[in-house]
């Protein structure tokens, strides 16, 4: 029963402490329309529920891999790397 009460309460220190960071950040003029308040809220509702998406995440990719076998055959890895040769400076 404590761990649900220590968990609860960082979880909610998190999300204020994010929610006061950005009003930090939005107070300024010149980032207040580069920070919308949608995206925080957005940033503090999708770290709260990440625990309860994950398991929905692997199940759709679960499900997209039976309906498009094909997809297996995607190296996500080589692609990673790819991007990082092309994001490297020339010298």
């Amino acid at each position: 029963m404590f761990a649900r009460a220590q968990v609860a309460s960082f979880l909610a220190s998190q999300s204020a402490s994010w929610l006061v960071l950005y009003g930090a950040l939005a107070a300024n003029p010149a980032l207040a329309v580069l920070l919308p308040p949608e995206l925080a809220i957005g940033m503090v509702v999708s770290k709260v529920t990440r625990k309860f998406r994950q398991p929905a995440n692997l199940a759709l990719a679960a499900g997209v891999v039976q309906v498009f076998p094909a997809i297996t055959a995607l190296k996500v890895r080589l692609l990673e790397r790819a991007r990082f040769v092309v994001l490297a400076p020339v010298r």
